[in-house]
C-alpha cells in the first residue's frame, strides 16, 4: 500500500512539474496574446506585438515591435510604435499581488499625430476609446486580477510625425522625454489602468511638441481668415 502511495505522489509531482514547465515555457506567448487582446479592446484599434521574451529567473523581459494601429478614419499604419520595450521585474514579487516592475524603458518611440479632414486627431480617438473602456484589462485569468506597481517608467529619444490634412503639411518633431514614477500606487493597479496613465502622458507630450512645432504659424500663413480661425478651434488654439 505504501508503495502505491509513493508512486501516486511521484505521479502527482511529475504532473505539477509538467504544469509549471508548460506555464513557464508558454509565458512569452501568454503575455503576447494578453497584450494584443486587451490592448485592442481598450484602444479600439489593432494592437500587435512582434515578439515577447521574458526570463523570470533573471527578472527581465523584452517586447519588440509593439504597434498600435491608426483608428478607422485615418491613414493606414501605426499611431504608436515601440521598437523595443525592456522590463526589469522584481523577483521577490513574482507570484504576489501586485507584481512589482522595477523599470520600464522605451528607446526611440515613434508617434504619428494626425488630423483628418473632419478635424479629429488619431491620438485623441485612441485616448477616448481607452477612457470609455475604463482601462480595466487584467490578466485574463479567473479569480483576483493581477495588479502591477511600476516603480519607474521612461521613454526617450522619441520622434513625432505630424500630419494635418487641412494644411497639406507633414512635419517631424522631437518627442519630449516621458518619465513617470510609482504607477499603480502601493496597492498596484490593473495593467489597463497603467497603460491608460502612460498613454495619457504620451498624448500630453505629443500635444506639447506639436504646439512648439509652429503649426499656428502655418495656419496663419496658409489659411488665414475664417478658415484659419476655424482650424484654430479644431486644434484647440
Amino acid at each position: 500500500m505504501k508503495k502505491f502511495i509513493l508512486i501516486g505522489l511521484a505521479v502527482v509531482a511529475v504532473l505539477i512539474a509538467g504544469v509549471f514547465w508548460f506555464v513557464y515555457s508558454s509565458l512569452d506567448s501568454i503575455v503576447e496574446q494578453a497584450i494584443e487582446r486587451h490592448g485592442s479592446q481598450a484602444t479600439g484599434t489593432r494592437v500587435e506585438v512582434g515578439s515577447v521574451s521574458i526570463s523570470l529567473s533573471e527578472g527581465r523581459g523584452t517586447l519588440r515591435n509593439l504597434r498600435v494601429a491608426n483608428p478607422e478614419g485615418f491613414s493606414s499604419g501605426d499611431a504608436i510604435y515601440f521598437a523595443e520595450v525592456t522590463l526589469q521585474i522584481s523577483l521577490g514579487s513574482v507570484g504576489e499581488n501586485p507584481v512589482v516592475i522595477e523599470e520600464v524603458f522605451i528607446d526611440a518611440p515613434q508617434v504619428l499625430y494626425e488630423r483628418n479632414e473632419e478635424g479629429n486627431a488619431n491620438i485623441d480617438v485612441i485616448r477616448d476609446n481607452l477612457r470609455r473602456s475604463g482601462g480595466t484589462g487584467g490578466s485574463g485569468q479567473e479569480g483576483e486580477p493581477t495588479r502591477l506597481f511600476v516603480r519607474k517608467f521612461e521613454a526617450r529619444n522619441g520622434k513625432i510625425e505630424v500630419h494635418v490634412a487641412q494644411l497639406g503639411e507633414e512635419m517631424t518633431a522631437e518627442l519630449p522625454r516621458v518619465r513617470l514614477n510609482d504607477l499603480g500606487g502601493s496597492q498596484g493597479a490593473l495593467p489597463g489602468e497603467i497603460g491608460k496613465q502612460i498613454l495619457g502622458e504620451f498624448a500630453k507630450a505629443t500635444a506639447n511638441a506639436v504646439a512648439r512645432q509652429g503649426i499656428q504659424k502655418l495656419i496663419d500663413q496658409q489659411l488665414g481668415g475664417e478658415a484659419g480661425e476655424a482650424l484654430k478651434k479644431i486644434l484647440g488654439k
